[in-house]
């Protein structure tokens, strides 16, 4: 994820963010699974998907402790 894709997370929405979440853990159930059957070539996405999904749970982190 590039920096100004990291600005544009910010700028959305909780509720946004949260689909994004859904979206990313999917994705990373279906590369687990290609993982575990040999299927998958580039583990480093796993990796990857990881850190954005990090990335947008301390986003929306920020934005609930802004709230308060």
């Amino acid at each position: 994820m590039k920096r100004r894709e990291i600005k544009e997370l910010s700028l959305k929405s909780e509720i946004e963010l949260k689909k994004q979440l859904q979206e990313l853990k999917l994705g990373m159930a279906k590369l687990v699974v290609e993982r575990n059957s040999g299927k998958l070539k580039n583990t480093s996405m796993l990796g990857q998907k990881k850190k954005d999904f990090a990335r947008i749970l301390t986003i929306i982190q920020h934005k609930e402790y802004k709230t308060l």
